[in-house]
């Protein structure tokens, strides 16, 4: 498959700003290439957020998810 030799980055929007990308790395697994992202913080503030990741290649290819994160108390 052509695409597997694409690269591969990730932008979000909507994150809480106490949470932060640490790494990101793109790998092929059963012909697909991947992208696993970590990300870390310490929330100060509860709340919703709704949050896009947006995935593009280099060949100008793109795909977005939104997800909707809670930071409730503990």
């Amino acid at each position: 498959d052509s695409d597997v030799y694409d690269s591969l980055t990730i932008t979000t929007s909507g994150l809480p700003k106490e949470l932060n990308n640490k790494s990101c790395f793109s790998y092929t697994t059963t012909g697909k290439k991947m992208i696993k992202c970590t990300y870390a913080g310490i929330f100060r503030k509860m709340g919703v957020y709704r949050t896009t990741f947006t995935i593009k290649d280099n060949k100008g290819a793109a795909s977005q998810k939104t997800f909707t994160i809670a930071v409730l108390p503990f």
